[in-house]
């Protein structure tokens, strides 16, 4: 908002002191012109000097010439600068009206658990409504962070998981809630994770040169096509907003240590996620 206020303060100022010129240019045509007008009607009373209105006489011209130029050159400056001013004007005006995707975690116990083994996510849209349904896609990664001191290892990759929520459908709706998940109290999500972030935990105890740590990210794109008719997307770290160059480097960490995993978070340890680390793979 601040900035905004700051770039309109300044296209003020600046189309005023623009226009400013514009006018003063104005006024020296209009000076010169009158003067020449009058030393050309009343020429011959000033015959005995007639060289030298003469000589200011074409000066004049020329200063006319000059101002108009100036004045030329300010009108078409004017009106690039309105140009632009509307253009972004008008990209201020549609990001104000554009939806504000939620992205919501939450974590629930199944029948028989203790504990809150299950973990499930929604999207949805709190904002301006969308010309049409969005598309949605989530991908899920374990970070894992290595450190041998012994022998100086230090690496940090993302393993992409296919499977770590069960079931997602999506909605037709343009606000209101668009995607979320369901199941997964069959798969145990977050109790499978948290088994592997425990034994990340004690690995040190266990390993005095080594340290290991583990997270699990999400990754969501959306793409929309808006009310002005625009297609856009939107990338999303967890439940904030990132950028296309963070998610591409994620997706060039995965993609180098893919076939080392297991798909399913039914499937993976602790061993599937270092052993390949400690080998300097």
């Amino acid at each position: 908002m601040h900035v905004v206020m700051f770039q309109e303060f300044f296209r003020i100022n600046y189309d005023n002191t623009i226009m400013a010129i514009a006018y003063i240019s104005l006024a020296i045509v209009l000076f010169f012109s009158f003067i020449v007008i009058f030393l050309r009607r009343y020429k011959e009373r000033f015959e005995s000097k007639e060289k030298e209105i003469s000589l200011l006489v074409d000066i004049m011209t020329i200063l006319i010439g000059l101002a108009s130029l100036v004045a030329s050159a300010v009108s078409i400056s004017v009106m690039l600068s309105q140009e632009k001013t509307q253009a972004i004007l008008l990209e201020v005006q549609k990001k104000e009206h554009q939806p504000v995707f939620a992205i919501s975690h939450s974590l629930s116990k199944s029948d028989s658990s203790a504990v809150y083994d299950v973990e499930d996510y929604m999207v949805e849209n709190v904002g301006e409504r969308m010309l049409s349904p969005a598309t949605i896609s989530c991908k899920t990664f374990i970070k894992v962070e290595y450190h041998d001191i012994l022998n100086n290892i230090n690496t940090s990759v993302y393993y992409s998981l296919g499977y770590y929520y069960n079931v997602a459908s999506e909605t037709d709706n343009l606000t209101g809630v668009l995607k979320k998940t369901y199941g997964n109290e069959y798969i145990q999500n977050n109790l499978k994770f948290g088994n592997i972030y425990k034994d990340a935990t004690k690995y040190h105890s266990e390993h005095d040169d080594e340290y290991v740590f583990v997270d699990k990210v999400d990754f969501f794109v959306i793409s929309y096509v808006d009310i002005y008719g625009e297609n856009r997307t939107n990338y999303y770290r967890g439940n904030d907003q990132s950028t296309k160059e963070d998610y591409e480097a994620v997706c060039k960490s995965s993609s180098e240590t893919y076939g080392l995993l297991p798909k399913s978070i039914t499937e993976v340890t602790l061993s599937d996620l270092i052993t390949p680390l400690k080998a300097g793979k």
